[in-house]
């Protein structure tokens, strides 16, 4: 009888997981090539494995819907992934939405965010596997401070995920292009 319910609540709790979405919870990898190791990133959604390759030494730290990244000896610059669930069916990345997407990304800057610049929105040209996108690109000042922002917009099913970069304006360009790189490496979206 123990071992039926048991047996049971693992069921249901594998059942809750699989339907849960996505779990950015980083589980750490490698894989090898001519004897080097490169890390990888395992996330999970809907009972599937997220591989993911970030740029070299940057510091992953999540859990759940978040999950976020730190390059080394840059001060306050970072990437978020999140997903967010949706009410329904995510709008969709067609030209008719940027100004939705647009919307969206200036309501995650920062509370104190000032002089707020959307320098681009577009459906974006990179699609993770195979799925299409809807790029941001925005300017604003935090703490007295000029930063660039970047969010990335996918419709994924029931959810939309963020992946954005920010950095201080002036390191912006060098880091987001290391970020902007590895999005090549994410599989089984």
């Amino acid at each position: 009888m123990v071992r039926s319910v048991a047996a049971a609540a693992t069921f249901a709790l594998l059942v809750v997981r699989a339907c849960a979405g996505f779990d950015f919870t980083p589980h750490d990898s490698f894989y090898e090539i001519e004897g080097i190791r490169i890390p990888i990133l395992k996330f999970h959604d809907r009972g599937k494995i997220i591989s993911y390759t970030p740029p070299a030494q940057w510091h992953p730290s999540g859990r759940g819907k978040t999950l976020a990244l730190f390059p080394p000896k840059a001060v306050q610059a970072g990437a978020v992934f999140e997903a967010v669930s949706a009410s329904s069916k995510p709008l969709q990345a067609v030209p008719e939405n940027v100004g939705t997407f647009r919307m969206l990304a200036v309501g995650l800057l920062p509370p104190d965010a000032s002089k707020v610049t959307v320098t681009a929105a577009a459906v974006s040209e990179l699609q993770i596997s195979g799925r299409p996108g809807v790029e941001v690109l925005l300017s604003y000042t935090s703490c007295a401070q000029q930063f660039t922002m970047t969010v990335l917009f996918i419709p994924h099913d029931e959810e939309l995920l963020h992946l954005r970069f920010t950095a201080h304006t002036a390191d912006f360009a060098a880091l987001e292009k290391l970020f902007r790189r590895s999005l090549y490496s994410l599989q089984g979206l």
